[in-house]
């Protein structure tokens, strides 16, 4: 089971950068950069992180990467 996460407050970094991490394959926790209002890609590897929102709240995010898509749903 491949687990994602997400943090936006402060103290993820110095600057209160959204990040993720992802133990299980292996990615330290690592920036995301903004692409669009809904789109963040990470300088570490090559990958897309798409939000998908519902009434302007996120309910899951796809990961972009190797040529798939993986959708993560929102559980809290």
């Amino acid at each position: 089971m491949c687990s994602l996460i997400f943090e936006t407050n402060d103290r993820c970094n110095d600057y209160g950068r959204l990040q993720i991490e992802a133990d299980a394959g292996g990615l330290p926790k690592s920036p995301l950069f903004a692409k669009s209002e809904n789109i963040f890609f990470l300088k570490v590897i090559e990958a897309e992180i798409e939000f998908v929102k519902n009434n302007d709240k996120v309910i899951q995010l796809i990961v972009h990467f190797n040529g798939q898509n993986q959708i993560a749903k929102k559980v809290k």
